[in-house]
């Protein structure tokens, strides 16, 4: 079951996509929602995808998010006991060492080729 509650761009809801089946597939009940909602830290960016019964959630990052601006929502949920991965496009990874470093996250570049497939890089720490 997916359930969906904001607008994004076409490179963010492929990797939304790309990101809920992987989760469906193995079984997991995926909410999409906003990164503040679930996090509970007003006015926070990007897309979150959670995965309660694997303890994930994964944030989507576009090109108009600073990834700095994530750290208080990140610091919270590591805080109750979440796994958090944010998925930034691979351009960005950069940025998001800098902004995220010493945040219990870890980092995961995206792209998408050519053909639209959604491709992820391997997990990085800030």
């Amino acid at each position: 079951m997916v359930l969906t509650a904001d607008t994004r761009t076409t490179e963010e809801t492929a990797v939304i996509t790309a990101v809920t089946e992987r989760y469906t597939r193995a079984g997991s009940t995926v909410i999409e929602s906003s990164f503040d909602a679930v996090s509970g830290v007003h006015g926070l960016p990007g897309h979150a995808i959670v995965a309660a019964e694997v303890g994930v959630i994964e944030c989507v990052v576009g090109e108009n998010v600073d990834p700095a601006d994530l750290g208080a929502g990140i610091t919270r949920l590591a805080a109750d006991g979440w796994a958090i991965t944010v998925l930034i496009p691979t351009h960005r990874i950069g940025e998001a060492h800098a902004g995220l470093r010493r945040r219990p996250a870890r980092l995961q570049p995206w792209w998408v080729e050519d053909s639209g497939r959604v491709r992820f890089g391997a997990w990085e720490v800030p």
